[in-house]
């Protein structure tokens, strides 16, 4: 026989799992696009990778030396050299960062921007994985860097991304100069 404790305690854990469950249903509905954009495995990364790097992107230039360290990312329109490579991985703010890429509230879905001139890079690690997003100087644009064609938009507040901010932090000071 139950008694009256066990009774709530059992009432407390279906609550538990009641709210658990419509939490899902929420977040499913509120993700759906853009984890379809990102695709499964590029979506998991952005949430869970536990290596996050902001990189400055710029065309390379004829005095900058091949080879010799010198990183590159390839997108569609041709090659990005990687200014600086910073780890973000426990910044603060960076989980609030990645939850918001995958949301479809972050996004213009109605927009048909043009290519924009891609000025970062975020590359999501977690062991052999990786997957990275363009983002442009302005953080109002975005793609993966496998389909950088397919730009989408992000709603701007007041103005400006909500991204840009966050980006600007993580950068070091002067960086901008050698940016083109």
């Amino acid at each position: 026989m139950l008694t009256r404790g066990k009774l709530i305690v059992l009432a407390i854990l279906l609550l538990a799992v009641a709210l658990a469950l419509v939490n899902m249903a929420f977040q499913t509905r509120t993700s759906s696009r853009a984890v379809a954009y990102w695709g499964e495995e590029g979506a998991r990364l952005i949430l869970t990778a536990g290596k996050v790097e902001l990189m400055p992107l710029r065309e390379p230039r004829d005095d900058d030396a091949s080879g010799g360290g010198v990183e590159y990312v390839d997108v569609g329109q041709g090659r990005l050299q990687i200014v600086h490579v910073r780890d973000i991985s426990a910044s603060p703010g960076s989980l609030h960062f990645r939850r918001a890429l995958v949301t479809d509230e972050l996004f213009d879905w109605n927009a048909t921007p043009a290519l924009p001139r891609w000025r970062y890079a975020l590359r999501f690690r977690e062991d052999e994985s990786t997957f990275t997003i363009l983002l442009d100087g302005s953080c109002l644009h975005c793609a993966a860097l496998t389909a950088a064609e397919e730009v989408l938009t992000v709603r701007a507040i007041k103005g400006k991304s909500p991204l840009r901010d966050f980006v600007a932090e993580q950068l070091p000071q002067g960086i901008e100069r050698i940016l083109p």
